[in-house]
């Protein structure tokens, strides 16, 4: 099949390069994850990728035609980059005549794009639905009711889980529900003896990253490497804390390196009802994947495939984590099998042969 892909997720040189000199780059966890199912629909398919940069397109590398991502005409003014990228996205969209076109839907310029090319050239839209757009920071009402708007358009639906795809499909369109994918560039990480705690993602309390820096502040059991973007960012580099160490924003394959090297991964999120019922942590899945002991609140979803080869903790205190810790540190053999275990049990569940089975016989509903 042809797919036409539309997100704001870069090519991952570009990326690197962006992260490299310092600039403002797009979502971390959108990046992440946008990426990996585009990874996983190029290993069957051929994918063309529409990308919104917001950046100048000097400090992009990948300008071959045979790369397979597209950056539509860029002027650094929102209503005319939104103009440029839907009117040459369109362009490109009837030149190169897709099979379906897959769409991040909390986007709406790439949204109103999927639309517009399927007006001309009547290709059936995939949506992808990452979260509740309610859950989104400092987003406004306005935005909210375009994304249900644009998206009730699309002919079928990609999402974490089920309560999140029934929200964005009450007409009961073809659906399939994956809680995430696992990295397709598992590289050797680099060896060390260093022995460190590492999480990263956004750097909110409500995630419980207050509690997981207060957690390393006086005499932890191990050292804590944190990377990520957020409100906390510049506590963080206030600590002056010789157990805290901040990376900062990193790229998705660094992150990887990390949580392989690492002695224990981290994941403090708090338990939340409404989140998890709409979004699942790519970080999470990343931590398992990279076959540590990782410590986390419970999440159902992942509970079901890995069972208890996560350390899961109720909470997230102080105590609860500090106590995790010192309990992996003590049974270090036993935790490092059993985290061997749980990276085997998630790749057979969400592997890329599995995810296409189900993603063909997603399009085979599909209304044309």
């Amino acid at each position: 099949m042809k797919l036409l892909y539309l997100t704001t997720a870069l090519h991952p040189d570009d990326y690197q390069n962006i992260v490299n000199i310092g600039k403002s780059v797009p979502n971390p966890s959108n990046q992440n994850f946008h990426t990996k199912l585009i990874a996983y629909l190029e290993k069957n398919h051929e994918v063309r990728v529409i990308s919104r940069r917001t950046n100048s397109k000097k400090l992009f590398t990948r300008h071959q035609e045979k790369d397979n991502y597209i950056y539509p005409g860029f002027l650094n003014i929102p209503i005319v980059r939104n103009f440029m990228t839907i009117s040459s996205g369109i362009s490109y969209g009837q030149k190169w005549p897709a099979d379906y076109i897959i769409v991040d839907v909390l986007n709406l310029t790439l949204m109103e794009l999927a639309l517009r090319i399927k007006h001309k050239t009547n290709i059936p839209i995939i949506g992808v639905v990452t979260d509740n757009p309610i859950n989104l920071s400092n987003v406004r009402n306005i935005y909210i009711q375009n994304v249900f708007k644009k998206a009730a358009q699309c002919d079928a639906f990609i999402g974490l889980t089920r309560s999140l795809l029934n929200l964005f499909n009450p007409q009961h369109k073809p659906t399939l529900k994956i809680p995430g994918f696992i990295p397709l560039n598992d590289l050797q990480s680099e060896k060390t003896t260093e022995e460190f705690a590492y999480f990263g993602g956004a750097l909110y309390a409500r995630y419980g990253v207050d509690i997981l820096l207060d957690t390393f502040k006086k005499d932890p059991p191990l050292k804590l490497k944190v990377a990520g973007h957020g409100p906390l960012r510049q506590e963080i580099l206030n600590l002056n804390s010789e157990s805290i160490e901040f990376l900062n924003i990193i790229t998705p394959e660094k992150a990887l390196e990390l949580s392989k090297m690492a002695t224990i991964n981290i994941n403090p999120r708090p338990f939340d009802s409404a989140l998890e019922e709409y979004s699942i942590p790519s970080k999470l899945i990343d931590y398992i994947f990279a076959g540590k002991p990782t410590i986390s609140t419970e999440n159902k979803p992942i509970m079901n495939i890995v069972g208890n080869n996560v350390f899961w903790i109720k909470e997230v205190s102080v105590y609860c984590l500090t106590n995790a810790m010192e309990t992996i540190l003590a049974q270090k053999e036993t935790w490092e099998a059993q985290a061997l275990e749980a990276k085997k049990l998630l790749e057979i569940s969400l592997g890329p042969e599995q995810f296409n089975q189900n993603f063909i016989n997603l399009t085979k509903q599909i209304k044309n």
